[in-house]
């Protein structure tokens, strides 16, 4: 019994001293968006995952700002997303787990469109170690100096 009880210690000390970024945080979920100029929240977004493991954010819901009337349709941007909705829009595509990230969760190699302004950017994105925020680098493509980054944070409990 003795034995038992010294292999289960083990065990539960071995468990409970795993560095927290070692846990799969994961990319898919909802998040809140901001403006990276005025830092107002502007979109919740629905990150998923497709059967190819290539993970899509799209708009589930525009924030309202006081005193600005939100586009409704994506004037500026190319095909296909020209004149598209804003809600419902997917504004991040092809985006892939980078399997040689040390510490926190890594996705790279996607593109995101700015419906503003209509740029698509290449994006890649890390997930803070607390798994409640990301950091979402996007820049011209080839020209990886020229860009924006923005912060995401998890939206725990949202419900279309």
């Amino acid at each position: 019994m003795l034995h038992l009880y010294r292999i289960l210690s083990i065990f539960f000390v071995m468990i409970l001293s795993i560095h927290p970024s070692s846990a799969n945080t994961d990319l898919l979920g909802y998040w809140r968006t901001f403006d990276d100029v005025t830092g107002s929240s502007k979109a919740i977004v629905q990150v998923t995952k497709s059967k190819t493991g290539l993970y899509s954010a799209r708009i589930v819901e525009v924030i309202p700002i006081p005193g600005y009337s939100p586009i409704e349709t994506c004037q500026k941007c190319p095909a296909p997303f020209m004149n598209r909705k804003i809600l419902g829009l997917t504004i991040l595509w092809n985006l892939q787990a980078n399997p040689d990230a040390d510490r926190n969760p890594q996705y790279q190699d996607g593109y995101a469109i700015d419906p503003l302004s209509g740029k698509i950017y290449q994006t890649y994105l890390t997930i803070a170690s607390d798994d409640r925020s990301l950091r979402l680098r996007g820049h011209v493509i080839g020209a990886s100096m020229i860009g924006r980054s923005q912060t995401w944070r998890r939206e725990i409990g949202y419900k279309e």
